[in-house]
C-alpha cells in the first residue's frame, strides 16, 4: 500500500510539471517573437537613418509589449541602451 502511494504521488507530480512546462515553453515563444519582432524593426528603422524620436514613435507599441510597460522614460533609456550596443548612437 505504502508504494501504491508513492508511485501515485510521483505520478501527479509529472502530470503537473508537464501542464506547467507547456505554459512556460508558450510563454517563451511568445517572448522570443516579440523580441525578433523588436529587433527587426530597430535594424529596418536604422538602416532607412530615422531619428532617435522618430524610430521611438514607430516602436512604442512593440517597446510597450517587449518590455512589459508604458513609463516613457523607461521606455526611451532602454531604445538608447539597445541602440549603444548595436553601436548606433542617439
Amino acid at each position: 500500500m505504502k508504494v501504491y502511494s508513492i508511485v501515485s504521488s510521483m505520478i501527479i507530480i509529472l502530470i503537473i510539471l508537464f501542464i506547467c512546462v507547456g505554459a512556460w515553453r508558450r510563454r517563451e515563444v511568445t517572448q522570443s517573437v516579440t523580441e525578433v519582432e523588436y529587433f527587426e524593426k530597430i535594424n529596418k528603422l536604422v538602416n532607412e537613418k530615422k531619428s532617435f524620436d522618430e524610430i521611438y514613435h514607430e516602436l512604442t507599441d512593440v517597446l510597450e509589449k517587449y518590455f512589459k510597460s508604458s513609463d516613457e522614460k523607461y521606455l526611451r533609456a532602454k531604445l538608447e541602451a539597445d541602440l549603444k550596443i548595436l553601436g548606433i548612437k542617439k
